[in-house]
């Protein structure tokens, strides 16, 4: 799919329809899983946007203020305040995955494009959250492990995945 944009909108043809969408300080936009993805910069604040392909908000997140918004089934925009926000991902299920805060305490939540929370996890024992990995059909994350977590050369960065059926992290492989 071919996405223009300037500084004030992006287009595209789906469905053989001309979609616009407007907004002001359009950085960049591209087509990524089935969504288009905009990064905003207006009045010094940073967004990231996710719209659909007929051109509606979906979400938008802003990691300087912890502020997430929401287009509810209902056309209204929820906004959810997350202290100490890291990162934000919308997976192909239709979830959203939020990492938040620091070491040990640093928590990875689970929300339903109604913005309900699901999920509140913690870190797996002697890791913190690193960052959000591939969001599919599961929950993935890299997590820095303390040095007793380090291998043989050093490397502490690890993949892991939730199993929702044990409820605990699985822990897959060196994250690169």
């Amino acid at each position: 799919m071919r996405i223009d944009y300037n500084e004030f909108e992006v287009s595209w043809v789906y469905n053989n329809n001309n979609i616009k969408y407007v907004s002001e300080g359009i950085q960049f936009a591209t087509e990524s899983n089935g969504l288009i993805y905009i990064e905003l910069f207006n009045d010094n604040i940073y967004e990231r946007q996710y719209v659909t392909f007929e051109g509606d908000l979906i979400l938008a997140h802003n990691v300087d203020n912890g502020e997430i918004k929401i287009s509810t089934q209902g056309g209204q925009l929820k906004t959810i305040k997350i202290p100490s926000l890291k990162s934000v991902s919308l997976s192909n299920n239709q979830k959203i995955y939020i990492l938040s805060g620091e070491g040990p305490s640093s928590r990875l939540r689970e929300y339903t494009l109604e913005g309900i929370l699901l999920k509140d996890l913690s870190p797996p024992q002697g890791y913190s959250f690193y960052r959000l990995g591939q969001m599919n059909e599961g929950i993935n994350v890299v997590c820095r492990g303390y040095q007793d977590k380090a291998d043989q050369y050093g490397r502490n960065d690890w993949n892991f995945y939730f199993d929702v059926q044990k409820g605990e992290w699985i822990k897959e492989s060196l994250a690169y």
